[in-house]
């Protein structure tokens, strides 16, 4: 199991205006995002064989921040199997 913490104060980002051809500079809050991960192994014919799952969950507490001035995704996860031999 692992949990990843990322914390920035706020920034100034360019954002390119398509209506003026200007750039404008913008001051947005930084970042608070929490990602966890998970994974257990199964041994499989006297640990001959394996069967690991595995899961993520990116931006735990579903913040809302900006990467370069876009909005990134809320809470997303993915789950993983992988068979060894």
């Amino acid at each position: 199991m692992n949990f990843d913490f990322l914390a920035t104060s706020t920034y100034l980002a360019p954002i390119f205006s398509n209506t003026t051809f200007n750039s404008y500079i913008y001051r947005f809050q930084g970042n608070r995002k929490g990602d966890l991960t998970a994974g257990y192994t199964f041994g499989i014919r006297k640990e001959k064989m394996t069967l690991r799952l595995y899961g993520t969950v990116e931006n735990v507490f579903d913040q809302e921040y900006y990467e370069n001035g876009f909005r990134t995704a809320g809470a997303t996860g993915r789950l993983g199997l992988t068979f060894g031999f």
